[in-house]
């Protein structure tokens, strides 16, 4: 009886030794991946921000770029249908008055 408890014993203390060797390595590789989990949103923060200060840039170049309004109005060229004194071809129109 003592024989097969003694048995049973280092059955049970053998069969453990490989689970433990697998549980380390299964703890193993979760430290690694956790780590490089870590790695990774810490770079995904960085560029996150990076990305944000880059869209600040470009905003900030439209805006140097945009023209404001009545600058837009002034520089248009004049029809190429009047003269250099003309706004438009109804005033021209009128200047000759009718011939009776």
């Amino acid at each position: 009886m003592r024989a097969i408890l003694c048995l049973g014993a280092f059955l049970c203390f053998a069969s453990c030794d490989g689970s433990k060797a697998q549980l380390a390595t299964a703890q193993s590789t979760l430290n690694d991946v956790t780590k490089e989990r870590d790695d990774l949103k810490s770079k995904v923060a960085s560029l996150q921000d990076e990305l944000n200060a880059t869209k600040v840039e470009l905003a900030k170049a439209k805006t140097a770029q945009a023209t404001p309004p009545n600058s837009a109005v002034a520089a248009k060229a004049p029809d190429a249908k009047t003269s250099p004194g003309e706004t438009n071809g109804k005033a021209a129109k009128a200047k000759h008055g009718h011939k009776s």
